[in-house]
């Protein structure tokens, strides 16, 4: 019964993740390069808000006022408009119930969305830390994530 409950609990552990938001800018824009109109979405992750706001873009460029101009619909480059991949680290310590530290993991991770990649960085260092704890039998110990 004790393995079972545990397994659960290691489960619910490997699975929860922080519920976070991205946003993204889709401008419509003219010939000349003026922005006519901004759209603005937000989505569970960057591509899924980037489609929403450059959906409502292309829907406003077609059917809006701004019939027979020639426009188009420009969504600004990730990572605060620099393009530039950012990699971002994280740490998982495995610790006694004295909260002793007994051992530290790091994940990485690199993309262009700040939240996404940290998130993805503290994702990889608590699953090492999970998967060290599970293979050497240390269940009095429990992963703690931090920056």
């Amino acid at each position: 019964m004790k393995v079972f409950g545990l397994a659960i609990l290691l489960t619910l552990g490997l699975f929860s993740a922080n519920a976070s938001a991205e946003s993204c800018t889709a401008l419509l824009k003219d010939n000349r390069g003026y922005t006519l109109n901004t759209f603005n979405s937000w989505g569970y992750d960057r591509r899924d808000a980037c489609r929403n706001a450059r959906s409502n873009c292309e829907r406003m460029r077609r059917n809006g006022p701004y019939n027979g101009r020639n426009l188009r619909c420009v969504v600004p480059n990730h990572g605060g408009g620099n393009g530039h991949r950012i990699t971002r680290s994280c740490s998982s310590s495995l610790v006694d119930r004295y909260n002793r530290v007994r051992r530290r993991f790091t994940g990485r991770a690199s993309g262009y969305g700040e939240n996404q990649v940290r998130q993805a960085a503290c994702r990889a260092a608590l699953r090492q830390c999970n998967r060290e704890r599970s293979q050497t039998g240390s269940y009095n110990f429990q992963c703690r994530t931090g920056y």
